[in-house]
C-alpha cells in the first residue's frame, strides 16, 4: 500500500491498533498521512509515529495537527504501540456480571456508572407501567450490559442496536453467554428499525469529553418516540449538564425527570 490517510480516532488502543497496521501495511516508499485536533490528543500520536518511521513533517494550525510520514524500511525505529490486542474480546469480571468486551468500545473494561445509575430505576419504572414490557429496545447498546440486565424479565422480545461493529459482536458473545435471545441489529440509532417496543433503554454517546451534537440528540430522540409503544416507556441516562427535556418535549408529551445524583439524570418519556 502507497499512502494511508487517517483521521485520529476517539479511543488510544483504537488508534494505536490503526498506525500499528499503517506501518505494517505500507510498502517501502509509502506515507501515512495523520491528522486530527489536540484535544484528540494529535500531537501526542504524531510524536509516536515519528517514533515509529523515524521521521516525519508535522503541520499546525490552530488546534489541528498534520503529520506526514514516509516508511523508508521495513525495519521499525521502536516497538509497535500497546493496542492492549485489540482484536481481541475477552471476559471481564464484576461483581454484578460476567461480559465479553475488548478495547475500542466506550468503558469496555468496567460498568458505565449512567447505566447503572438506569438500571436501579427500572424496578420502579415497571411497578407503573399500566401493562409490563413485552418487548425491549436497546438503542447504542454497547457490549450490552442494559439488555443482558434484563435477563429475568419476560420478554418475548429483545433488539439491540449500535452502529460499532465490535459492539455488535460482544452484545452477540454476551447474549449467548447469558442465555438470552436477542436480535442484533447494526444501525444508526435505530432509524432502520419499525414495529414497536414497549420498552426502549438508551444510554446514548453523550458523555463527558466528547461534543454534544444537537442532530445527534435529535436522532435517538426521534428514533425513541417512532419505536415506542404507546403504552411504552423510554428511558434515558444522560450527563447532567445535557439539556435533553427541552428537545424530548418536542417528540413526547410526557417528559419527565426521575432522578438526578449530580452527574447523571434519569428522563422518563412516553407518547
Amino acid at each position: 500500500m502507497q499512502r494511508i490517510i487517517y483521521r485520529i480516532s476517539k479511543e488510544k488502543p483504537v488508534v494505536n491498533h490503526v498506525l500499528n497496521n499503517a506501518y505494517r501495511m505500507l510498502a517501502v516508499g509509502g506515507e501515512l498521512l495523520i491528522a486530527g485536533l489536540k484535544t484528540d490528543g494529535a500531537k501526542t500520536y504524531i510524536d509516536k509515529c515519528r517514533q515509529i518511521f523515524g521521521n516525519g513533517n508535522i503541520k499546525k494550525s490552530g488546534q489541528a495537527y498534520l503529520g506526514r510520514f514516509c516508511k523508508t524500511s521495513n525495519t521499525l525505529c521502536v516497538s509497535l504501540l500497546d493496542d492492549q490486542d485489540y482484536r481481541s474480546l475477552r471476559m471481564i469480571h464484576t461483581p454484578l456480571l460476567d461480559f465479553y468486551s475488548k478495547p475500542g468500545l466506550f468503558g469496555w473494561d468496567r460498568i458505565d456508572q449512567g447505566s447503572a445509575f438506569l438500571l436501579q430505576a427500572l424496578p420502579d419504572v415497571l411497578a407503573n407501567l399500566p401493562v409490563q414490557p413485552q418487548s425491549l429496545l436497546d438503542i447504542g447498546c454497547g457490549y450490552g450490559y442494559l439488555t443482558l440486565m434484563t435477563r429475568n424479565l419476560a420478554m418475548l422480545q429483545r433488539v439491540a442496536t449500535d452502529n460499532n461493529a465490535a459492539a455488535l459482536l460482544a452484545m452477540k458473545r454476551n447474549a449467548d453467554h447469558h442465555g438470552i435471545n436477542v436480535e442484533i441489529v447494526a444501525d444508526d440509532a435505530g432509524q432502520s428499525l419499525s414495529g414497536f417496543f414497549d420498552l426502549v433503554l438508551c444510554n446514548p454517546p453523550f458523555h463527558q469529553g466528547f461534543s454534544v451534537a444537537d442532530d445527534l440528540t435529535e436522532k435517538f430522540l426521534r428514533s425513541a418516540r417512532r419505536l415506542l409503544s404507546s403504552q411504552g416507556a423510554a428511558l434515558f441516562v444522560v450527563n447532567t449538564f445535557i439539556g435533553i427535556e427541552k428537545k424530548a418535549a418536542q417528540h413526547f408529551s410526557s417528559v419527565k425527570v426521575l432522578a438526578n445524583n449530580g452527574s447523571f439524570k434519569l428522563v422518563l418519556l412516553r407518547r
